[in-house]
């Protein structure tokens, strides 16, 4: 009898068979998911993002915080980086130390989230659909928040409504 989390083993041999050329389908239809940064705005002083995620015909929406992004990078480098045994060349975000705010930089980061997600998602196996993939990257795209989840918003509901940025502010 098979014991243990018997669907991370499978990713985990799913990301293997990709890496080394042993799956029949190519890298680039490798996963049927794709996310796609709607838009960002400020809520209650933090600024958030609007993605769609798209699992083959299912499709939801939910917001996430730069922060949260981060917190996904530094998940999958230390289980899947370089330094990890599959020692993958991941994407990489660029370091920033201003506000989350400012309009300019919402707009950059969306360009900049969108960016990394679909390089992530080209290299890493995942379906949230069949609960397949690395944990983080199934928690960042699951359209459930968890308690730490709340935590990253700074403990704000996720009901409250954005106020959108737009060109005319």
């Amino acid at each position: 009898k098979l014991s243990g989390d018997v669907k991370l083993l499978r990713a985990l041999e799913l990301l293997w068979r990709s890496q080394n050329g042993a799956l029949d389908v190519p890298k680039d239809q490798f996963s049927g998911v794709s996310v796609h940064v709607l838009e960002s705005c400020v809520r209650e002083g933090v600024g958030v993002y609007k993605l769609r995620v798209s699992d083959g015909p299912a499709s939801w929406t939910l917001w996430r915080r730069w922060r949260q992004l981060k917190a996904l990078a530094h998940a999958i480098n230390a289980v899947h980086g370089r330094s990890s045994p599959l020692a993958l060349h991941l994407p990489t975000l660029p370091r920033s130390v201003r506000s989350s705010t400012s309009r300019t930089l919402l707009q950059r980061r969306k360009a900049e989230m969108e960016q990394y997600l679909s390089a992530l998602l080209a290299l890493v196996p995942c379906s949230p659909r069949d609960g397949l993939g690395p944990p983080a990257l199934l928690a960042f795209i699951s359209d459930e928040l968890g308690p730490e989840d709340a935590l990253h918003l700074g403990g704000r509901s996720r009901a409250s409504h954005p106020q959108i940025l737009s060109g005319d502010e």
